[in-house]
């Protein structure tokens, strides 16, 4: 007779105890790490200084903190975008007054 079994206690408990971890995991506190930002729009080549970076609290592990001494925009940053290591790069060998050609080189050739 389906009047007379017993309830489902532990699947309720169960649930219950899910409830009540996603509860506390929504109210504690998240870890948070200051990360660079754009501050102004920063053009494709122009060197990145201090005044052009603010940061900003983002979640832990969320983008890796590059280095930002001596390097430049690689490609144009929107103000308020993340600079992460893909946008900038380092100093060249090339003087900023030459030009740089990349090209392939064949195999085998010393």
């Amino acid at each position: 007779m389906l009047l007379l079994t017993r309830p489902p206690y532990l699947r309720w408990l169960a649930a219950t105890a899910i409830v009540a971890a996603a509860l506390a995991w929504d109210l504690s506190g998240r870890s948070t790490e200051l990360v660079p930002v754009a501050a102004e729009s920063i053009e494709r080549g122009r060197p990145i200084s201090a005044d052009d970076v603010r940061w900003a609290e983002m979640p832990t592990g969320s983008i890796t903190v590059p280095v930002l001494e001596d390097r430049r925009a690689a490609v144009d940053i929107r103000e308020g975008d993340p600079i992460t290591a893909s946008v900038t790069r380092g100093p060249t060998a090339v003087p900023d007054d030459w030009w740089a050609v990349p090209m392939e080189v064949p195999l085998g050739l010393p």
